[in-house]
């Protein structure tokens, strides 16, 4: 079998439907969807057993809720597929995702491909991408790829890139952390099989349909879920790869540190913008922005090791936000 398409999935039954007929409609048939379902409490497990039951290619495995990242685990423990494609539950694949895929591997045996896709809103293409990372197909360096993960959220999403299976295999690394809800966990799903990737092809394709949602906690005030927003587990595991990458340069090390402010900026800057109520305004005061790593106190920044030219560029993009 060519490709296992793996669904993690918790209390998405209005999103199911779409995603499973997207996978359904695929103008090539060698694949397996595997969905897991990271136990659901809405009407999730009865719209599962109805499409597994129609299509044997289906399957349904059922656990108790341990979050996305656990979930991602299970499916790919389960996968039998040559190589992994990944798909949330609220989002779609397009009807010539797999076909595609399938000729450039047919090419050559590439270890990693990497695409491209739509962003949807309120059902309607945006004109956006996500993924976008040149401006013609071409093969890409392991370098360049760990170097954009250790700098950036450009190409963080896992539901972009066919992975091949085997690379997954034997990771002993200590995942505990990412129980619940984590910002950054596709990138640390990335991580063990980046380091043993040698093969990476990019594809400017636009082949997935993310649907934006406007009832994400990315786009409401809620200040509980800044520790995560964060994403401190994520800087935690990239400082290890790091070291078992060799970028422990200083440049490696001061584009990781610019990385850190750009998020604690973006965090920061977002909650401001979305307080709406008194006591919103008063939470967003009062919470402790000064224990997060990134904090914008004088001394954290301008003593940082990052370049002038990157200070300067931080500090435009908080004015803009």
């Amino acid at each position: 079998m060519e490709f296992s398409i793996i669904v993690p999935t918790y209390n998405s039954a209005r999103f199911l439907k779409s995603c499973i007929d997207s996978v359904k409609a695929q103008r090539f048939s060698d694949w397996e969807l595997v969905i897991v379902n990271d136990g659901s409490t809405d009407d999730s497990d009865a719209i599962l057993s109805r499409c597994a039951a129609e299509d044997g290619r289906i399957h349904i495995i059922s656990q108790d809720n341990r979050g996305q990242f656990f979930a991602r685990q299970r499916g790919i423990e389960a996968a039998v597929g040559e190589y992994l494609v990944f798909l949330d539950s609220d989002d779609e694949l397009e009807p010539e995702c797999l076909s595609a895929l399938d000729k450039i591997l047919s090419a050559r045996k590439w270890d990693i491909v990497m695409y491209t896709g739509r962003i949807i809103a309120d059902g309607h293409d945006t004109g956006r991408t996500i993924g976008e990372a040149f401006p013609e197909s071409c093969e890409v360096s392991v370098r360049w790829l760990r170097q954009s993960l250790i700098s950036s959220n450009a190409i963080n999403s896992l539901c972009i890139k066919a992975i091949r299976r085997t690379l997954f295999c034997g990771d002993g690394t200590d995942y505990s952390g990412f129980a619940g809800t984590h910002c950054g966990e596709d990138k640390v799903r990335l991580l063990y099989p980046v380091t043993h990737a040698e093969r990476i092809f990019y594809i400017t394709d636009r082949l997935y349909r993310y649907n934006r949602r406007p009832d994400s906690v990315m786009h409401r005030f809620c200040i509980d879920a800044v520790p995560r927003m964060m994403a401190g587990e994520m800087f935690s595991m990239l400082r290890v790869y790091m070291e078992k990458w060799g970028m422990t340069e200083r440049k490696y090390k001061s584009q990781l540190e610019a990385y850190e402010i750009r998020t604690f900026l973006s965090v920061y800057y977002g909650m401001r913008r979305e307080c709406r109520t008194r006591e919103e305004k008063k939470a967003f005061r009062s919470y402790p922005w000064n224990m997060h790593p990134g904090t914008l106190t004088p001394g954290s920044f301008f003593c940082s090791r990052i370049s002038i030219k990157e200070k300067f560029m931080l500090l435009a993009a908080a004015l803009r936000l």
